[in-house]
């Protein structure tokens, strides 16, 4: 997904995806259209998208974000006399990588199944560069968690965590592992006589 950072409305330029108004944020498309205010002259405007000029004579005026990572956007907007209704410069992010979350115990990686016999510490580690939210679980209690990394106790009263990950371009990924309680007999024997 794109996302459009520290992004203004203002009276003379509007950030669009294609069909609707998403509020600074264009699809993984990666396009982003722009609308001009009718006070924009787009003769003597001028709009910069990662060092190359954009040509604003079309009717429609769309941005093509191909650049995974962070690029820029600067535009100088003029009226017809000449006169500068605006100027800045919006940072632009194409992020098309989900979010990664491993779950560990005992330098193991648990994938879906957590076997626990009392109480476990399970390790979890986020990879995200650009993380906007962590959603952390245990049964349905949410817990605190802001750090990348962490421990959770779990003991066989638990039956699940899960964690939802979202980055600022809305890339989203939820993983859920399930406690399986395991009550091991120390005096159990096979064998029979």
């Amino acid at each position: 997904m794109i996302s459009l950072q520290d992004v203004e409305y203002t009276d003379f330029i509007y950030w669009q995806e294609t069909e609707n108004f998403i509020n600074g944020v264009a699809s993984a498309t990666g396009n982003i259209e722009l609308f001009f205010d009718e006070k924009v002259d787009r003769d003597s405007s001028l709009v910069i998208y990662d060092g190359k000029e954009i040509d604003l004579n079309n009717e429609h005026t769309f941005i093509d974000i191909q650049k995974e990572g962070i690029t820029q956007l600067v535009y100088i907007l003029k009226d017809v006399d000449g006169y500068a209704l605006q100027e800045g410069e919006k940072t632009i992010l194409l992020d098309t990588t989900m979010p990664d979350i491993v779950f560990n115990t005992n330098n193991q990686k648990i994938l879906d199944v957590l076997p626990l016999e009392d109480k476990e510490t399970v390790h979890v580690k986020i990879f995200e560069q650009n993380l906007k939210s962590i959603e952390v679980y245990l049964d349905d209690e949410q817990m605190d968690c802001e750090e990348l990394e962490f421990d959770v106790d779990v003991t066989s009263k638990n039956q699940s965590l899960r964690i939802i990950c979202t980055d600022i371009a809305q890339n989203k990924l939820e993983r859920e592992i399930t406690v399986s309680y395991t009550h091991l007999r120390a005096h159990e024997t096979d064998s029979y006589l």
